[in-house]
């Protein structure tokens, strides 16, 4: 058993609505357009970030890490019993 292939549904799941909300909170915070609003996601254009920005790049990378680095090691261990 793949344990790395068989646990990225979720950790993924998580992260992409971590950018959906993301895009969300930049574009109601600046009033980008699409194309502005997509350099600014991959940080090409500047932009003002507001705490709750910054909590949520955050978690949307800490939290989709976090869980796929548990549901590993639960797997390897199921897989060696």
């Amino acid at each position: 058993m793949d344990c790395v292939k068989a646990t990225q549904f979720w950790p993924t799941l998580l992260f992409l609505v971590g950018v959906a909300l993301l895009t969300y909170l930049i574009k109601k915070d600046t009033k980008l357009d699409g194309k502005d609003l997509l350099r600014a996601l991959i940080g090409l254009q500047q932009f003002q970030r507001t705490t709750l920005i910054y909590l949520v790049q955050i978690a949307s990378l800490a939290i989709p890490l976090a869980s796929w680095v548990l549901l590993i090691q639960s797997c390897e261990t199921l897989a060696a019993m």
